[in-house]
């Protein structure tokens, strides 16, 4: 009963952070740590099932820097999910390095790996059960830690030359990625009980393409993306988004995964050119649901980062 219900908050939200217009891809690549080559740093909330007691809740603070003249960076991730009577607490470092296969830095593979430690809480009081005699019952407040790795490679091809020297860049590429998450891992225990990790694999399409004409003012891009993640080898889950975005501005999108859940997300940048620099500060909020289970009640979405292009 125990490992059930930790296996819905680990393996049952596996696309919380999984949209274009969002920084972090820390949790499912660390290959795509620093794969714009920028300093990130962002904080972001998601809830669902609403109407749900103690339903799901993700908090998350992330960070990223890439390393000058290195082709390196590195990354911080830090983040709680709460669902029904277990808590989730995960902090992971990963390091980045980037092959650039030409000059003009128009394509590149991207090598990441990652070290997470993991730690689980549960109270077995919040145990929705027929048995009181389950000996977890009567257990009081219990928790195990353990650890894990993973590791991915992301190949990317810019449609053109990717310079800070103009104030507005036009970061216009394709990239697909694959990763092994829990290809080692020591797996932690509860009252005995032990929490097996189940090993992941993520394979990822996404792009980012202009869709209106060069000479005109407004700058439309559209930003599609599909990732599948396979356990065993067999399918396991899917995830389709598409984004459209303004002037790197503002930005609507929405994301359809196999479970039925679907999101819509609306994206506002502000900017403030100095030189070769370009930092800009994104809010984003959101809002999503179950197809077919209104009764659970929706779910919400709020992220605010903060991003600068590193020159290298």
């Amino acid at each position: 009963m125990l490992v059930t219900i930790s296996c819905a908050v680990a393996n049952g939200q596996q696309f919380q952070d999984l949209t274009n217009d969002d920084f972090n891809n820390f949790n499912h690549n660390p290959s795509l740590i620093n794969v714009h080559e920028s300093m990130v740093y962002g904080l972001r909330y998601r809830t669902q099932n609403t109407k749900v007691d103690r339903n799901y809740q993700f908090t998350n603070l992330f960070m990223e820097y890439a390393i000058p003249y290195m082709n390196a960076g590195i990354g911080l991730n830090i983040e709680k999910e709460s669902a029904n009577s277990t808590d989730k607490y995960e902090v992971g470092l990963g390091y980045n390095y980037r092959i650039r296969f030409s000059s003009s830095r128009r394509s590149g593979l991207n090598l990441g790996a990652a070290l997470n430690y993991h730690h689980l809480k549960t109270d077995p009081t919040q145990f929705i059960v027929n048995d009181p005699d389950d000996p977890l019952i009567t257990a009081s407040d219990f928790s195990g830690s353990g650890i894990y790795a993973g590791f991915g490679l992301t190949y990317i091809y810019r449609f053109s030359e990717y310079s800070t020297s103009h104030p507005r860049y036009r970061n216009e590429y394709i990239l697909a990625s694959v990763s092994y998450i829990n290809f080692f891992a020591k797996n932690p225990e509860l009252a005995g009980v032990e929490f097996d990790l189940v090993s992941h694999f993520y394979m990822q399409v996404q792009g980012r393409f202009r869709i209106n004409s060069h000479y005109q003012s407004t700058e439309l891009y559209l930003e599609p993306g599909l990732l599948v993640s396979s356990s065993e080898f067999q399918l396991n889950q899917y995830m389709v988004h598409l984004n459209l975005n303004i002037d790197d501005g503002f930005s609507v999108g929405g994301y359809y995964t196999s479970t039925k859940n679907m999101g819509l997300k609306f994206g506002y940048q502000l900017m403030n050119f100095s030189g070769s620099f370009i930092p800009f500060l994104r809010a984003s909020i959101g809002v999503s649901g179950i197809v077919d289970v209104a009764e659970l009640g929706p779910g919400y979405y709020v992220s605010i980062g903060f991003k600068k292009k590193i020159i290298e």
